[in-house]
């Protein structure tokens, strides 16, 4: 075989080993539309007495409630349209400084619940969304917290099947409330 042909097998060999050895391209993420929707909710009980549905809108005030384990947490309901099925909730809230420096995360969670093949579909009971004591020097009261819930499929985390966000300012129970100094010292950072 002459120099000049054996050169040209290599070359190619080598060009076929190389595309061999490469990473299989990603999965693209699901840049789909969402297939449902999802409107997020909370309680009232201060104002109204009972666990009725109360929309949670950008900019709303909420108080915060002391939680069984001496923390304090939003309650958060969720309504759902056009999904059915087993799924993965994941919850996260980011405080937004209002320097307009980095986020800084207050809450990440998530869970799987089974959605009943209904038109309208709502969580039975309020969710407790953690918010504090949260860390050194990541205060809830001082900036607002933007709450983000994603549902997707449970066999697959890159489907959304539908998503919200909500822009919420936090408060402490009313000063005559025996939970009001203690909410501040832990709530503060």
């Amino acid at each position: 075989m002459d120099r000049g042909r054996w050169l040209r097998i290599a070359g190619l060999s080598a060009v076929g080993l190389a595309a061999a050895c490469q990473p299989p391209p990603e999965a693209p993420v699901d840049m789909a539309p969402t297939v449902g929707t999802l409107t997020l909710g909370t309680i009232d009980v201060p104002r109204f007495g009972d666990t009725r549905w109360v929309d949670l809108v950008d900019d709303q005030m909420v108080q915060l409630a002391p939680g069984a384990q001496g923390g304090f947490h939003v309650w958060v309901l969720y309504r759902t349209q056009g999904i059915s099925g087993r799924v993965q909730v994941s919850r996260i809230a980011d405080r937004l400084p209002p320097d307009g420096s980095a986020r800084q995360r207050v809450l990440t969670t998530s869970g799987f619940i089974t959605i009943p093949s209904t038109e309208l579909w709502q969580t039975p009971d309020p969710i407790a969304s953690f918010m504090c004591p949260t860390p050194i020097g990541v205060s809830v009261l001082s900036a607002p917290i933007e709450l983000s819930v994603r549902i997707t499929a449970a066999d697959d985390q890159n489907l959304t099947l539908a998503q919200a966000k909500v822009r919420l300012q936090e408060q402490c129970p009313p000063d005559t409330d025996p939970t009001h100094a203690f909410c501040l010292r832990i709530c503060q950072g």
